[in-house]
């Protein structure tokens, strides 16, 4: 496998634990919220001011906190 089918393969495993890691947050406090409509509405508030950030600008916040990429071996 040659730069481009090792840098699919990160690419997809990443997100791959992205997607995973959002649906472990998102579907249970989904499910939650569905019978508590008070913090459904604090729910509601706070992603959508958090969907006004522009991704870059977001990008920007997250680099420092999370850093680039996968810890080389």
């Amino acid at each position: 496998m040659g730069a481009l089918g090792t840098a699919l393969a990160q690419h997809i495993y990443l997100s791959v634990i992205a997607i995973l890691i959002a649906s472990v947050i998102s579907i249970p406090l989904g499910i939650y919220i569905t019978s508590h409509p008070r913090l459904a509405n604090v729910a509601l508030t706070v992603v959508s001011i958090i969907q006004t950030i522009p991704s870059l600008a977001l990008l920007g916040f997250m680099v420092p906190l999370f850093g680039i990429g996968m810890l080389p071996l």
